[in-house]
């Protein structure tokens, strides 16, 4: 065991050294208490939104920065991003999943409309970083108003949970690069072109990755730390942590442990199958745990909510349990916040966004909300395994009593093979040169969830199923091989009754957070319907701006109905952690 250890750790050292998270590696098959990572590998996030005060039921836009250990290169930082909008008590009110790239990330969330009028946080972080305290996350201080509800949102200390507050610090990275921009003139007319130049020593290629720019009220951002907390914890004493967490650099991650439910102990060796329910996509995967009982399983991109299927097999013939792992960062530590207020100015701005939001609704398109990005799927093959071989649909046919009598009868290259009182279906496969892979199984699957026990499937009713597909070819799966699919679907999807084991379970994931491309209005042709009211409270975000070294870059944008002062807000970060930003002012006034 000794030498066992001294390997794994020149093994991690070798990789960790040079910031380079390599999953194999750190899934090496040793006890829990062995693996621990220093606190100066953690992963940081930088997260910007488009201003400091919302409505209810607006979007709140957000440009995302990920970095690491210095010399880390982007395809070993995490690719998927955590964002809560918490009370100041640490309640999560709303969590979301979103892609990020090697540019970083972006995206929006719609405020909840029951939220009362008060102080919220956005809490942004990866999975990597759920290994270290949640004080280390990235912390933006934003006001939400609620016109509707009365109520305020507040949080008072008490001597009880005193040593689990949070307070915040002062802003450590302040604004220290700088980004030249001006608009095209100083003063503008209702749904008028803006042109913006943006220039600086600071726009090179030594920013990470790009710039965003927003265009707002003067008065609805917040003009002290831009949003941006940095939080102290003082239970910070200790320099690395155990691993709990892998980096998802491939996307997004389901993982979790299997145990025995004797003493709660790991079990290695159980094969864990998950199976991902649906057509948006579909998927199977499987994983045998290491000694410390751990499994993980990687995806393709999903989107919104997912029932997911998870079972284990116990090598021991043991009683078995399998827990998974929380999606979202458990600790939910208060912060301490003072009562909420609004300047004077603050309060006069804060009128307009209710007003404008409530102008907006009223002439928002019906479904503005409720368009969503999807994974690209092959319609006419949806399921993970691809085309079949053969459809059966059983209602094309004269219904046989039973479903042994209707795979005998009607469904070509399938056969049930009996060998010591068990019953097994076998696929007749094209074997394609995989001679030693025409013994193995193959992969049975009831409304897309896994089957062992072939004689309970049997028991299905054919009045109960739709239809059965098959593929009869050796089909690989990761690192399993199977001897072709046998995939039965039922006609409510709901497995006609089957009787899953009890070492399985069906349980809820959360794709990422649905998103659409957010249009702003372009009057370039003409001023538009100006029976339609035109209202923005954010006149323009950009997150995806693109510098030149040695150029100026030009972005335009339009004006809405609404007169009055707006600042045009540019920034980033470069790569030695600054933060670069620019600010110009202009004014729009009736014609």
């Amino acid at each position: 065991m000794k030498n066992s250890i001294v390997r794994y750790k020149k093994t991690v050292t070798r990789y960790l050294l040079t910031g380079m998270f390599i999953i194999t590696c750190l899934q090496a098959s040793l006890p829990q208490q062995v693996v621990n990572v220093s606190r100066n590998l953690n992963e940081k996030v930088t997260l910007f939104t488009d201003r400091s005060i919302y409505a209810v039921g607006e979007k709140l836009f957000f440009r995302s920065y990920i970095s690491g250990k210095k010399g880390m290169t982007s395809d070993f930082l995490s690719k998927v991003l955590y964002v809560e909008l918490i009370k100041p008590n640490g309640e999560p009110v709303f969590q979301g999943k979103y892609q990020v790239n090697e540019k970083g990330g972006k995206g929006y969330l719609i405020i909840p409309g029951n939220l009362a009028t008060g102080d919220y946080y956005i809490r942004s972080y990866t999975r990597w970083m759920q290994n270290f305290s949640s004080s280390m996350y990235c912390y933006s201080h934003i006001k939400i108003i609620n016109p509707f509800n009365n109520n305020l949102e507040s949080y008072t200390d008490t001597v009880e949970n005193r040593e689990e507050i949070i307070t915040a610090g002062n802003q450590q990275r302040r604004f220290t690069g700088k980004i030249l921009c001006n608009t095209n003139k100083q003063i503008y007319s209702a749904r008028d072109k803006v042109v913006v130049t943006i220039s600086g020593n600071d726009i090179t290629p030594e920013l990470l990755s790009g710039l965003c720019m927003t265009v707002i009220r003067v008065n609805a951002n917040d003009t002290i730390d831009a949003g941006i907390m940095e939080l102290l914890s003082v239970a910070e004493t200790t320099t690395s942590v155990p691993l709990n967490y892998l980096p998802e650099i491939r996307g997004l991650s389901i993982s979790g442990r299997v145990t025995r439910k004797s003493d709660n102990q790991p079990v290695s060796g159980s094969r864990v199958q998950l199976s991902v329910s649906g057509n948006n996509p579909s998927d199977y995967q499987s994983y045998s745990t290491k000694p410390d009982g751990k499994f993980v399983f990687a995806f393709k991109p999903l989107y919104g909510s997912h029932e997911m299927y998870v079972r284990a097999d116990s090598p021991n013939n043991e009683q078995i349990q399998i827990h998974i792992n929380k999606e979202f960062a458990n600790d939910y530590r208060p912060i301490n916040t003072p009562p909420f207020s609004l300047t004077e100015e603050e309060k006069k701005t804060a009128r307009e966004i209710m007003l404008n939001m409530q102008i907006g609704s009223y002439f928002a398109v019906p479904d503005e909300r409720i368009a969503a990005a999807t994974t690209v799927v092959d319609t006419a093959y949806p399921c993970f395994y691809g085309k079949p071989s053969n459809i059966i649909y059983i209602d094309k046919y004269v219904l046989l009593p039973t479903l042994s009598e209707v795979l005998l009868e009607l469904v070509p290259g399938v056969r049930e093979v009996h060998r010591k009182g068990l019953v097994s279906l076998m696929v007749e496969k094209k074997i394609d040169n995989h001679y030693e892979a025409n013994l193995s199984p193959p992969l049975i699957l009831l409304d897309l969830v896994p089957v062992s026990n072939v004689d309970e499937l049997l028991k299905v009713p054919p009045e109960k199923i739709d239809r059965i597909e098959v593929v009869n070819d050796v089909y690989f799966k990761g690192n399993d091989i199977f001897g072709g699919v046998i995939s039965i679907f039922t006609r409510k999807g709901g497995l006609a009754g089957f009787q899953l084991p009890g070492n399985s379970f069906f349980f809820k994931f959360s794709g990422y957070y649905p998103q659409k491309a957010s249009i702003f209005p372009d009057y370039k042709e003409s001023k538009g319907d100006l029976n339609h009211p035109d209202f923005r409270n954010c006149l323009y975000w950009n997150p995806d701006i693109e510098p030149v070294s040695d150029q100026n870059t030009m972005v335009n944008f339009y004006t809405s109905d609404a007169t009055g002062e707006f600042m045009v807000w540019v920034r980033g970060i470069t790569k030695d952690g600054k933060f670069a930003e620019g600010k110009c002012f202009f004014r729009v006034e009736k014609q």
